[in-house]
């Protein structure tokens, strides 16, 4: 069984996945696939670089992410070319890893899951819900953002409440962590906790 966890940056998907890996689930993050390709595939860094300049890297050869990023959520056109650029890698990553599941349960924590059509491989699909002035507080709290930037990013993706017409579940985070968290148990046990 192949459920799609999917949200917006900072509402919580992290929140929701670490729950899952420490109650023995099977989780799959987009996001540290990502971070790992960034890191090790030197053909997709390469290919970065030149589309975007070397003044993108650090002294140590690696990808200056925030730089990236900084550059990419307040430049559409930008974003997009990175995301043609990396998100066939990461699909491909996801592919092989969901074909080896089998019959097993293994949730898969996708932030564009709706966007990149990957919600139509999903047998369920589970979107973490806060409000958009949520995402802006949490995300400006974390990454050491100013609020307009952090509300660019949140504005970058597609809203949470379109996300919402395409879950099966909504695991709502916009109350306590421990309220949350009991929702994510709940979930886990209702999808099979004893099927990984």
């Amino acid at each position: 069984m192949l459920v799609g966890l999917t949200g917006g940056i900072a509402s919580g998907k992290s929140l929701v996945t670490a729950e899952l890996e420490r109650l023995g689930a099977a989780v799959e993050d987009a996001d540290r696939v990502y971070h790992d390709l960034l890191e090790t595939d030197l053909e997709l860094r390469e290919r970065l670089v030149l589309e975007f300049g070397p003044e993108f890297l650090c002294a140590d050869g690696r990808l200056d992410r925030r730089k990236l990023g900084a550059l990419v959520f307040s430049d559409p056109v930008a974003l997009g070319r990175l995301n043609r650029m990396t998100h066939p890698a990461v699909r491909s990553v996801l592919e092989r890893r969901m074909s080896a599941t089998g019959t097993g349960l293994l949730y898969l924590s996708v932030p564009l899951l709706i966007e990149n059509g990957l919600d139509a491989r999903m047998d369920r699909i589970v979107v973490v819900y806060c409000t958009r002035d949520q995402q802006i507080a949490r995300l400006a709290a974390r990454g050491g953002l100013s609020v307009d930037e952090s509300a660019r990013r949140v504005d970058a993706q597609l809203p949470l409440e379109e996300k919402r017409r395409h879950a099966h579940r909504v695991i709502d985070n916009t109350g306590t962590v421990d309220a949350t968290l009991e929702q994510v148990r709940a979930m886990h046990r209702e999808y099979g906790a004893g099927r990984q």
